[in-house]
C-alpha cells in the first residue's frame, strides 16, 4: 500500500508544527511541487509555500510582505482561516 502521505509533506510539518523553521517548509514543499510539470502543478502546495514564507517574513519584521503573502496563500486554501491580527502581530486588511 503506498503511503497516504509524501516525505515532503512530512517533512514540512515537522519543520512547521516542530522546528517552526519557515524558510526549511518552504524549501522542503517548492521541490515536492516542482516534481510535476508546470501545467500539472496542485495550488495547495503553493497555498502552503506561501503560508510558510508569510510567517517567514513576519518572524523577521516584514509585515508587509507577510500581510501579501499570507492573503495570497487564504486565496489557496480557502479552508484554513488566518487570523487578522492575534498571534501575528499585525493589522491585516482581511
Amino acid at each position: 500500500m503506498p503511503p497516504i502521505y509524501s516525505d515532503s509533506y512530512i517533512q514540512f510539518l515537522i519543520q512547521f508544527h516542530g522546528h517552526r523553521d519557515y524558510f526549511e517548509c518552504h524549501e522542503l514543499l517548492e521541490e515536492h511541487w516542482k516534481e510535476k510539470e508546470a501545467g500539472r502543478r496542485d495550488k495547495h502546495w503553493v497555498g502552503l509555500i506561501q503560508l510558510a514564507v508569510g510567517l517567514y517574513h513576519q518572524r523577521r519584521g516584514n509585515y508587509a510582505g507577510a500581510e501579501k503573502v499570507l492573503l495570497r496563500s487564504s486565496e489557496l486554501l480557502p479552508s484554513i482561516r488566518i487570523p487578522c491580527s492575534s498571534f501575528l502581530s499585525i493589522q491585516m486588511n482581511c
